[in-house]
């Protein structure tokens, strides 16, 4: 009972990877050597870009840039989560730590 149904989605599946007889791959004109150029970065900040999308002089895309990276909350959260984990790993060292405690007894007992 199971095989059956088994056995039409695989067929199904490996139909739809075949291709005809008269298929030719295509011919793409590629060059042999790549020209891009690499963003220059900053040593303060790696990965950075020096100009930070000011490329194209449009005072609202800068704002909205300069926006976008005050709240980046991902960033934030990464550095809270990051803290927090400082935090607990010295919360558990801490309790492997040998503990000190005393009791204060008045005179007259």
């Amino acid at each position: 009972m199971i095989f059956r149904p088994f056995a039409i989605f695989v067929a199904l599946l490996l139909s739809g990877c075949a291709v005809g007889p008269d298929y030719h791959a295509p011919k793409i004109p590629v060059p042999r050597q790549w020209s891009g150029t690499q963003a220059k970065t900053r040593p303060d900040a790696p990965g950075k870009p020096i100009n930070g999308g000011k490329t194209f002089n449009d005072p609202v895309l800068n704002q909205l840039i300069t926006d976008a990276i005050a709240a980046n909350l991902d960033l934030k959260q990464a550095l809270a989560r990051v803290k927090d984990a400082r935090a607990q790993r010295a919360a558990t060292f801490a309790t492997a730590l040998p503990g000190v405690t005393s009791e204060v007894t008045s005179a007259g007992d």
